[in-house]
């Protein structure tokens, strides 16, 4: 829907703005150039935002809008390949590009983003002079029916599940019943294209919103949610970046610059597994702010030895609990920020004596302010018990 340079045909008929699949849309693509990065995509909605390439276009091209009611599945084999592409709001004078879908299922392989919300400038990379580069860049939006399902798959494609490059972009999925990622790469990242390897700086809001979420990553320098430089506000709203709710599960680790924000929720009885991304690799969380409230639970152990994690933020935590209880004594989860413990909120340790005059037990470290109060319950470990 929509083009990426004009808001004319060639032949000067008016351009298709508005498509609509009232059942399901199946798009199966395999291109044989793995080396071809021009986009493979399955669903795209582009917004035209140059008036100077075609005679009598108005600078604002039709408002672009996909809806898809049935199941969209999308299985694409490419150099580049995009199941949901939405691009083209670069300032207020222009409509949002909008994709709406109900049930999805995309699988990649090769390379590629199941999602690709907004499109860098490119300005800098090609001079105007040499080729039209405002070609459809700028934010976009995709929304997710109440009640939809969203599986992606990209454990057999390189780059980002989902990649949000421009600013005023939104994924609206609040109201989805499952929406599960299991990636190679990055889960969500914010602010990089990967065609071009392109930051676009903005200081827009880049608005996430996905409730029942599982989100894993399989490669060991992957995130959960990588926030680049130069993006200044992420968030769900003035609160959350991005709100893990209803029984969600995230397993990984998230990642932002020094000069950007990340703001993570976990709600309704949610999980977040830190996972160790290779021995002797980081096992840092660096975000801006973690509130846990509704019974959410964050895991600080490994399952295998003595787990060592960094939280490189600020919790608070309601209800909620903090674990490093798996029967293995020695675990350490450093806090490098500060500390609010709500009602509810509790930590779960492990302890064993290896002899009577020695107890080894996992450690909570908080480097920065603690405020409030949180109940510390031992754990059961080798027929051991630790009080406190």
């Amino acid at each position: 829907a929509g083009a990426a340079y004009n808001d004319k045909t060639p032949n000067g008929g008016t351009l298709t703005n508005y498509v609509h699949v009232a059942g399901d849309y199946n798009f199966k693509a395999v291109k044989a150039n793995m080396n071809n990065a021009k986009p493979t995509t399955g669903i795209r909605a582009i917004q035209n935002n140059d008036g100077t390439i075609a005679s009598g276009s108005t600078g604002i091209g039709p408002n672009a809008v996909v809806t898809v009611d049935g199941t969209y599945t999308a299985d694409i084999t490419s150099g580049y390949g995009v199941g949901v592409y939405v691009s083209g709001k670069f300032d207020a004078n222009q409509k949002m590009p909008v994709v709406n879908l109900n049930d999805v299922n995309i699988t990649l392989h090769g390379k590629g983003n199941a999602l690709k919300i907004g499109k860098t400038n490119r300005n800098s990379i090609f001079p105007y002079s040499l080729s039209p580069t405002r070609d459809g860049w700028g934010a976009g939006q995709i929304n997710i029916a109440s009640g939809g399902n969203v599986v992606i798959d990209t454990t057999d494609a390189n780059g980002e599940a989902i990649a949000i490059t421009y600013g005023g972009s939104v994924l609206d999925a609040s109201q989805a019943a499952g929406f599960r990622v299991n990636a190679k790469g990055n889960v969500i990242r914010v602010g990089n294209d990967i065609l071009f390897n392109a930051l676009q700086p903005s200081a827009d809001l880049i608005d996430v919103k996905i409730n029942n979420a599982y989100f894993r990553t399989t490669t060991p320098t992957s995130s959960l949610i990588q926030i680049d430089q130069q993006q200044k506000d992420v968030s769900q709203s003035s609160a959350a970046s991005l709100v893990f709710d209803d029984g969600a599960h995230a397993t990984g680790l998230v990642n932002k610059t020094a000069a950007s924000t990340l703001n993570i929720g976990l709600s309704g009885g949610s999980t977040w597994n830190l996972a160790e991304k290779a021995t002797g690799a980081t096992t840092t969380s660096t975000f801006t702010a973690l509130n846990m409230e509704g019974e959410s639970v964050l895991n600080a152990f490994n399952n295998t030895g003595a787990a060592s994690f960094i939280l490189a933020g600020d919790v608070s935590s309601a209800n909620s609990t903090i674990s490093m209880a798996d029967q293995k004594a020695g675990d350490v989860l450093t806090l490098r920020g500060n500390y609010t413990g709500l009602a509810g909120s509790r930590l779960l340790v492990d302890g064993i004596w290896n002899d009577p005059n020695t107890l080894t037990t996992d450690t909570f470290v908080i480097d920065g302010d603690a405020i409030g109060s949180t109940a510390v319950r031992p754990y059961r470990c080798r027929a051991a018990f630790l009080a406190m």
